[in-house]
């Protein structure tokens, strides 16, 4: 018999005692943390990171409110450079980004109630995408008229 440990399971265990040393320690010694657990504001501080919409259901359904959905972070971020990239000012840039942050935001609000009901949670997805190409189509229209108004050439 083999016992060795397969080699995904030592690279979770790595991450695990990586993240333990980096992430969890460090908060036993902070003054925040007094006898009766975190103080609220350590509280607020401490988020869970999402990997994805799947994940991040199954963290409010044990309660957890204060998420982080660092892959979408990290999207927004890029989707601004290349909005950048392709002539938008970076404020327009940053705009955009925060408006289809809150959309989506919304959007994941919206379809938690129905995340245990695939046709509702279609219909629900459905209707936000309806939703974001309309106001992507009024912010596309927006932006070539205030260019128009500025470049009439």
């Amino acid at each position: 018999m083999n016992f060795d440990i397969p080699p995904e399971i030592a690279a979770l265990r790595e991450r695990t005692r990586q993240f333990i040393a980096e992430q969890v320690i460090p908060l036993e010694s902070d003054p925040r943390h007094g006898a009766h657990g975190p103080s609220e504001e350590l509280r607020r501080e401490l988020v869970a990171r999402a990997r994805d919409v799947t994940h991040w259901n199954a963290l409010r359904d044990r309660g957890v409110t204060e998420l982080d959905r660092e892959l979408f972070e990290s999207s927004l971020q890029t989707g601004q450079r290349v909005l950048q990239a392709l002539g938008l000012s970076a404020d327009e840039a940053l705009t955009v980004a925060q408006r289809f942050k809150q959309h989506n935001t919304q959007l994941l609000a919206d379809m938690y109630p129905h995340h245990k009901d695939r046709s509702k949670l279609i219909a629900v997805a459905r209707q936000g995408r309806q939703q974001l190409e309309e106001q992507m189509a009024r912010e596309r229209a927006e932006r070539t008229e205030r260019t128009e108004r500025t470049d009439p050439f």
